[in-house]
């Protein structure tokens, strides 16, 4: 689930009990490396994550993402 805290924060609840194909569960620690990744010279995701100025874990299940702008459709 997800919700709008703040005109440029939106707050992602995971799923819980999720893991990976080898077992690894899934955690907001993910969510949190794959957008850094995905901010490195060399990758396809670059430009499509321009408007998101950081992704912060604020637990295992939850993370903020944090817009430079308003963006209401980010969860689109």
């Amino acid at each position: 689930s997800w919700k709008q805290t703040a005109p440029t924060v939106w707050r992602f609840n995971l799923r819980q009990n999720v893991k990976f194909h080898d077992g690894t569960p899934f955690t907001a620690d993910d969510v949190v490396f794959s957008y850094e990744r995905s901010k490195t010279d060399g990758s396809d995701m670059k430009t499509k994550v321009g408007t998101i100025k950081e992704i912060r874990k604020i637990d295992d299940h939850t993370v903020d993402f944090v817009t430079n702008d308003p963006f209401p459709i980010l969860p689109d």
